[in-house]
């Protein structure tokens, strides 16, 4: 086990500006992820073995000593014996998570991010009932991390983990990702690992994987056993799945983002199609701006992400954050054909193209419209669509 990267992973500083790794936690953690660690609890005969901020416990089954607990959460479990069992039980589910992480630096990160945020989230808690609901919530998604991984299924979910998340001090780029073609799906994106959908699948054939986020689903490429999807997630509560062509193979996973003042996609408009064709997306917003691969950021906020569609399937994406009340004109354009002419073509030059089109997005008041167009050839360009927002 590689107590550095444990302490790398925790170490980052909290939005207050001091960092939850500061003094004996930054060491409490390293024991806790050392393989070592429950032999050292039995030297120590009570001393400190810690889980990412908890103090340790004079309680037989607890983790913290509870003679120099001082604050009202610590003093709760304390006096409640199911409460210090589950604390306990926690430090040993998170100790094995860690471990299976040791050798990938960027998921461990992000599993002490998420650490940070479940903290901060007990750490609201002012009565034992609200405690042990948040200790069993994550001693579940803990639990049923590595049966929900999808290795088996041959479909490894690196980014997103399940659980909870915050990424209020995680630097996010989103302009790196609107226009031009993506970079390759083996790509390392540190600072932007909150807002990208990547891992590997163990598959090879020419039928891409369906990949689904809060139940809109979108083609996804993969390269070399890789894939890579740039994606804005909501606040709140946000679900992945990844499907393989004759869904025999699946894997879901599910985590809360707790930072509220992340960016909200209010309009989101996914073009997707069926064919190894070229299919660009156009929208005229409604002060007459228009966005497309060669406009790709317009200054009302919205922005034509990054291309996936190498080869063809999609998906491109439309997003803003602050879509303007009024008509939206939304244009397909068939750009290409890259099987033109090739034997054995199953759709025979026609194309199916699959528009979606979500407001509010996560929100009670997300509402979300599917168009289907047929197209031809090369060089079609159909009006797809007109609304008006809101």
């Amino acid at each position: 086990m590689n107590i550095t990267l444990i302490k790398d992973a925790l170490n980052k500083p909290s939005p207050s500006g001091r960092g939850l790794s500061e003094g004996p936690l930054d060491q409490s953690v390293a024991q806790l992820a050392s393989p070592n660690w429950r032999l050292n609890q039995r030297i120590l005969k009570g001393g400190l073995v810690l889980l990412g901020g908890l103090f340790a416990t004079a309680l037989p089954a607890a983790s913290f000593d509870c003679a120099k607990a001082r604050a009202t959460v610590e003093k709760l479990i304390c006096a409640d014996t199911d409460l210090s069992r589950q604390d306990q039980r926690l430090s040993e589910v998170y100790g094995k998570a860690a471990e299976r992480l040791a050798e990938d630096k960027t998921r461990l990160k992000q599993l002490g991010d998420e650490q940070k945020a479940w903290l901060r989230q007990r750490g609201r808690c002012t009565d034992m009932a609200c405690l042990k609901q948040v200790y069993r919530t994550r001693i579940s998604e803990l639990e049923g991390r590595s049966d929900r991984s999808g290795s088996q299924a041959g479909i490894d979910l690196g980014t997103p983990l399940n659980g909870w998340r915050n990424s209020f001090d995680q630097r996010v780029d989103h302009s790196r990702y609107f226009g031009g073609m993506a970079p390759a799906a083996d790509t390392e994106d540190e600072e932007n690992r909150s807002n990208v959908i990547r891992g590997r699948i163990d598959a090879n054939g020419d039928e891409p994987f369906q990949l689904i986020v809060n139940g809109n689903p979108m083609p996804l490429l993969v390269e070399n056993g890789k894939f890579f999807q740039p994606y804005t997630f909501s606040p709140g509560s946000n679900t992945v799945e990844i499907r393989s062509p004759d869904r025999r193979k699946h894997v879901r996973t599910q985590f809360y983002e707790v930072h509220q003042e992340t960016a909200h996609p209010k309009m989101r408009i996914i073009l997707s199609w069926d064919t190894h064709a070229e299919l660009d997306l156009h929208v005229i917003t409604p002060d007459g701006a228009h966005c497309s691969w060669n406009n790709p950021v317009l200054e009302n906020g919205g922005a034509i992400d990054v291309d996936l569609s190498r080869g063809g399937y999609g998906p491109k994406m439309f997003v803003t954050p602050t879509p303007l009340a009024g008509t939206y004109l939304v244009y397909v354009n068939y750009w290409s054909d890259w099987n033109a002419g090739a034997e054995g073509n199953p759709h025979d030059g026609i194309t199916v193209a699959k528009l979606t089109i979500v407001t509010d997005e996560n929100t009670p008041d997300e509402k979300v419209r599917t168009l289907m167009l047929p197209l031809r050839h090369p060089g079609e360009l159909v009006k797809a669509d007109s609304f008006v927002y809101p």
